[in-house]
């Protein structure tokens, strides 16, 4: 049996060697956000080494901020989306907000579903 977890590397980078993709952060399966999470941190790591390679900005401090927004990333939006999809597929709900929400257009909740949307 596959054992459902999440972890996060302590440091995205140590001296010369950077981790990526499932080495940095692992999340839960259930979510579905493994891969968009691997092709996000490629994209932030790519435009990292490139400030540093292409455009001579000093490597140490770049990835040092790259390491902590990466790691912040998956802290603040990664893990806890991940942990409450767990617990409310655990919970036996068939449908998250969201999808109740598109089910009764009049419902309150779909109201302000929208209302969030033009708010952009």
């Amino acid at each position: 049996m596959y054992p459902i977890h999440q972890r996060l590397a302590s440091n995205l980078r140590r001296g010369r060697c950077l981790l990526a993709g499932d080495a940095a952060p692992v999340n839960n399966v259930i979510c579905g956000l493994g891969l968009s999470t691997c092709l996000l941190e490629s994209v932030a790591l790519s435009d990292t080494l490139t400030l540093i390679l292409k455009d001579g900005k000093p490597g140490n401090p770049i990835l040092i901020m790259s390491s902590d927004e990466q790691r912040q990333f998956f802290q603040f939006f990664v893990d806890p989306v991940a942990s409450w999809e767990q617990t409310r597929i655990q919970a036996g709900e068939q449908d998250d907000w969201f999808v109740r929400c598109l089910s009764d257009i009049s419902s309150p909740s779909f109201a302000r579903w929208i209302e969030m949307m033009e708010s952009f």
